[in-house]
């Protein structure tokens, strides 16, 4: 495995790749690069285009897209970066959508649908970009007094709700898009470090959530979870990186 990541960090530092996001985003790339330090990989240029716009030959370039609670503004602002705002135009690129992007009133589908036909546009607007999908990032289920009090009630909670929302969106994209193209942030999420998957049960459905071992925050991740999903999102870049040569 310590091979594989290797290769495909070496992969990354001759590709070009665009990723839109926010704060879980930047996690992610704490990730990748503490990664990078440790297999010797000192060539990927991860460049914020929020603070600078020069781009090297090869670059992961990332910047903020949009607005948190407000999902379509991320979409148009990653169509608008695509369509103008990028000094290099990528090989790769991806945007991906925060947690507080979703709650029990979010109407996933209408959602889905205005992502699906921006992503398509731009497909046929760029046909030489490679364009990944990224699942939406869970919170943790948390359970305290008033919690149970909700659920000996049989109400709902707002935050089961919300993250049965996030992957409800999971779902279609997991649905409509070439697995090879969708970086599963939810499922590593959701996977425990011993395998086993953190989910919660109503009316006998199981939905994921985020493993307690990889926040401190109940949302954001730490060091472990920096590193599980940035692995998995190297791998998933490198392999449409190498399908762009």
């Amino acid at each position: 495995m310590n091979e594989e990541i290797g290769s495909d960090l070496r992969e990354l530092a001759q590709s070009r790749i665009y990723f839109g996001r926010h704060s879980v985003g930047r996690n992610i790339l704490s990730g990748l690069g503490q990664l990078a330090a440790e297999h010797g990989v000192d060539g990927i240029h991860i460049v914020d285009l929020d603070s600078e716009e020069h781009l090297p030959d090869a670059f992961l370039a990332h910047s903020r897209v949009g607005e948190n609670l407000d999902p379509k503004s991320k979409i148009d602002d990653f169509a608008a970066r695509m369509r103008g705002g990028l000094p290099v135009k990528p090989d790769v690129a991806m945007m991906k959508f925060c947690y507080v992007d979703f709650n029990p009133d979010t109407n996933v589908r209408e959602l889905f649908d205005y992502y699906r036909s921006t992503l398509d546009q731009l497909s046929t607007e760029f046909p030489d970009v490679r364009f990944l999908h990224a699942t939406v990032p869970l919170m943790t289920r948390e359970i305290g007094l008033k919690e149970r009090i909700k659920l000996l009630l049989g109400q709902t909670l707002w935050g089961d709700d919300s993250n049965i929302k996030r992957e409800e969106f999971s779902g279609l994209l997991r649905q409509t898009y070439d697995q090879n193209r969708v970086v599963e942030i939810a499922r590593v999420e959701s996977t425990n470090p011993d395998g086993t998957q953190e989910q919660f049960t109503i009316d006998g459905e199981p939905h994921p959530s985020l493993s307690p071992a990889y926040t401190t925050d109940g949302g954001h991740l730490n060091v472990a979870g920096q590193r599980q999903v940035a692995a998995h999102m190297v791998r998933v870049l490198a392999r449409n990186s190498r399908q762009n040569d």
